[in-house]
């Protein structure tokens, strides 16, 4: 069976399992399962958090409105990690589901203090799926 193969099959249990089956650095669309590769972006510290707490997806997604929530610039991405610019890539961090998720859990955000990246920028951490 191929990788490709799998991912279609895995797609059928959750949209995130084609990403994690194929790794590598892509921007997913659709549901999450129509992957595109990119090249992987400069090498970089990620720090990863879990709070204490679980987080309804179905929740989340109820409550997000598509027509007020802000985008991050998925172009921009493209383009910093394509041209393996890491300040560019930290500028074009973003995630769609901070503003339902936050309000509904403030302790998730109480758990992320704000970092200096080595390009001496201060950015909020976010979690972001653009596939790395």
């Amino acid at each position: 069976m191929t990788l490709e193969q799998l991912a279609e099959i895995g797609a059928e249990v959750g949209s995130d399992v084609p990403f994690c089956v194929m790794g590598g650095t892509a921007i997913a669309t659709g549901r999450g399962e129509k992957l595109e590769k990119l090249i992987a972006p400069p090498p970089c510290w990620v720090v990863l958090a879990k709070p204490t707490i679980g987080v309804s997806t179905a929740d989340v997604y109820g409550a997000l409105d598509l027509t007020t929530a802000k985008r991050p610039d998925v172009e921009a991405m493209i383009t910093a990690v394509k041209e393996q610019d890491f300040t560019a890539i930290c500028q074009s961090l973003g995630n769609v589901l901070e503003s339902v998720t936050l309000p509904m859990h403030p302790e998730v955000e109480q758990m992320a203090p704000t970092v200096t990246i080595s390009t001496g920028h201060h950015h909020q951490p976010r979690s972001l799926r653009i596939g790395a």
